[in-house]
């Protein structure tokens, strides 16, 4: 089996506003290299909060988190997030007036990366860009795109700095069935093919059958089913 990517422990949120509420109360997870897991739950059960204290964007009230090996600290965060974490959305986030190219490149470029012609970023946007098949599309400004290859272009961007993780919140939210089928294809097949853990937030069953473990988020614990 592959190496842990990331591993919580115990893992607990309270929110007191407008009332006190333990949304997690004690979460462990663990997840290796090349393993897709699925998170689902009913709305307000606190998925978005789990995946958000996963991928550095929030803070635990208590618990333990490392990833790729490396506990998670107050000083850490950011640099874990710039060369460890993927984050794909339901939301695109791309800035419209850039071309598909210049978007996929965007995280190297604030990672202070080299991105001319023929750099390693260079060459793995225009790698991605081929993988999730926009190729014909890489000089295209991304506001003329249609959706599905708008949330292509957004994995694509995700995936520029190799993490090591990958997080998905509702990807394929806003897709109709057969872009969403793209979409679940891309993202597992990758994490499968190049030994990346992905954890994706969910209500779609069909998508969740497909990863390799899969949880229902219930009164604050993961229950695997």
């Amino acid at each position: 089996m592959n190496s842990v990517i990331i591993e919580a422990k115990k893992i607990v949120k309270k929110f007191t506003r407008p009332l006190d509420v333990e949304v997690l109360s004690g979460v462990d997870l663990t997840v290796h290299g090349g393993e897709s897991v699925a998170i689902m739950g009913r709305s307000g059960e606190g998925k978005s909060t789990l995946l958000q204290i996963l991928g550095t964007l929030e803070e635990s009230d208590s618990g333990d988190l490392s990833i790729a090996g490396i506990p998670v600290t107050p000083a850490n965060t950011t640099t874990i997030r710039r060369n460890r974490l993927a984050f794909v959305f339901q939301s695109y986030h791309l800035l419209e007036d850039y071309t598909v190219l210049e978007n996929v490149l965007m995280p190297a470029k604030i990672a202070r990366l080299p991105t001319h012609e023929g750099s390693e970023s260079h060459k793995r946007a225009l790698e991605l860009l081929e993988m999730t098949g926009l190729t014909h599309r890489a000089n295209f400004h991304t506001k003329l795109l249609s959706g599905g290859e708008k949330q292509r272009t957004a994995i694509a961007r995700a995936l520029c700095n190799d993490p090591d993780l990958i997080l998905a919140d509702e990807p394929s939210g806003n897709l109709d069935e057969e872009t969403a089928a793209i979409i679940h294809d891309l993202l597992l097949t990758f994490a499968k093919n190049k030994g990346k853990a992905l954890i994706l937030v969910t209500h779609h069953l069909p998508l969740a059958e497909m990863c390799d473990r899969k949880f229902n988020l219930h009164s604050g614990l993961l229950h695997q089913f």
